[in-house]
């Protein structure tokens, strides 16, 4: 009875599994503009012929107050056109976003996208299926099934987000770090710097003494991009960088996480912002010294990110990490808590997205993402005692 009612929930979560990525894959693949996608690509394109985009964004922005155009407006083609909002990404991730969206003709730049994403899917599902080696068949793939089912894949897919990508890159980087394969984890890391929000948290793992010099590496790969990008449209880091903050402090967007509810309550955007990046730094360093399970450590760094800066329904995909950790301690270490907290982690992440725009909503899946990380935390805690009394290996139990 037991083994059909496991049968029938993989069939139900692959049906659901399915719905999205077709949705995602359809919007991304045949819609006329993914949305962040076409930034993106639009972004490399103005770069690639040496024009700064966050000029571009000011020069809108500053005709949209009422004031005159300036010679800027005569670099704006009028085919591509430019937003006055601003990127929001740093001068860095338009070289390193230039690997997976080339500025080349949009169709093409489109596909290449697209062939990364789901190269970075494959990759995810192999690592979910190898880590929950040992365990039940029919278990095992009731947990991939269930994690390919959560709908911010899809809603990541069809906006031509980074979440995929950064998420194969992150586990590249981590096993790497774990592997004593520093040079690598730096460069991986360094890419993953395209979207620094998504994986502040993991400079904690680098603060070692033995993993400082990769942390070097991705920082100087990471400034020594951006530097370039400066020189080639004639202009220079910190002034870039200014510009990125400035323009990213007039968005209102759809942001949830603690930031937003400190700035609920009063505190300046800016101050809420650099107080919870400063923290999850600093946490994240605490935290992910933990263990050295790799699920674990990607569980909690991507989730601290997650929590603890600006982020949109489609960055909750990386919150597939911390539903992997709880679910492996469901079934490897069973209780009744680390089961209840895997169902409410999963029905919080497979809400649609129109659903989660609703404020109460919201509140509840930062709720329960807080409980899953100190649930997480505290149960991989206890196992490494254990296992350092006994001598044993949490990844062999």
């Amino acid at each position: 009875m037991k083994n059909k009612i496991v049968l029938a929930l993989i069939l139900v979560l692959a049906a659901l599994g399915s719905i999205n990525l077709i949705r995602g894959l359809t919007i991304l693949g045949f819609s006329q503009q993914p949305t962040d996608l076409f930034l993106r690509w639009r972004e490399n394109v103005y770069v690639s012929k040496g024009i700064n985009p966050y000029d571009l964004s000011e020069e809108l922005f500053q005709i949209k107050q009422g004031k005159p155009q300036s010679e800027v407006s005569g670099q704006i083609d009028p085919l591509l056109s430019a937003t006055w909002v601003g990127s929001g990404y740093p001068p860095w991730a338009f070289l390193w976003s230039s690997i997976f969206i080339p500025p080349i003709s949009w169709e093409i730049s489109r596909i290449v996208f697209t062939l990364f994403s789901l190269f970075a899917l494959a990759h995810l599902a192999i690592f979910v299926w190898r880590q929950t080696a040992g365990i039940n068949p029919n278990l095992r793939l009731l947990v991939l099934v269930g994690i390919s089912s959560i709908s911010s894949i899809g809603t990541t897919l069809g906006n031509g987000q980074w979440g995929l990508i950064l998420a194969s890159l992150l586990i590249v980087c981590i096993n790497s770090l774990n592997s004593n394969k520093r040079w690598i984890a730096g460069l991986s890391f360094g890419l993953t710097a395209l979207k620094p929000t998504c994986i502040f948290a993991f400079i904690g793992v680098f603060l070692k003494k033995d993993n400082f010099g990769a942390l070097c590496l991705a920082g100087g790969a990471t400034l020594s991009a951006g530097i370039l990008v400066a020189a080639y449209v004639e202009s220079d880091i910190v002034s870039m960088l200014s510009q990125m903050m400035r323009q990213t402090s007039r968005w209102e967007d759809a942001s949830y996480s603690l930031p937003d509810l400190l700035s609920s309550f009063g505190a300046p955007r800016g101050i809420a912002l650099a107080s919870c990046l400063v923290f999850g730094v600093a946490s994240g360093a605490f935290f992910l010294s933990i263990s050295n399970n790799i699920v674990y450590q990607l569980a909690v760094g991507a989730t601290i990110s997650r929590l603890l800066s600006y982020h949109q329904l489609y960055d909750n995909m990386l919150l597939l990490f911390l539903l992997l950790a709880i679910a492996v301690l469901s079934i490897k270490r069973p209780h009744v808590l680390y089961t209840a907290m895997s169902l409410l982690l999963w029905m919080s992440l497979a809400l649609p997205g129109r659903i989660t725009e609703i404020a109460l909503v919201q509140n509840i899946q930062l709720l329960i993402w807080f409980s899953s990380l100190s649930v997480v935390i505290v149960g991989y805690h206890s196992i490494e005692s254990f296992s350092k009394s006994k001598h044993l290996s949490f990844n062999s139990a």
